[in-house]
């Protein structure tokens, strides 16, 4: 893999640069599926750290 400098860089989603952040708004799930989340953004983030930790410690033993 070759490294490229920042200067380089294309962004490749088609968004550009003066994409800053990516926000959820999951209305629209709501409406058509009747689902919204179950767990606040923040334990989700914990639950899913913490599943990495473990699988990356598990292959390091």
């Amino acid at each position: 893999m070759d490294i490229v400098p920042v200067e380089e860089w294309q962004p490749e989603d088609g968004y550009g640069w003066e994409m800053r952040g990516r926000n959820s708004d999951n209305t629209l799930i709501l409406e058509r599926f009747g689902w919204e989340p179950s767990i606040p953004l923040v334990e989700g983030f914990e639950r899913t750290y913490r599943w990495i930790f473990d699988q990356v410690k598990r292959r390091a033993a």
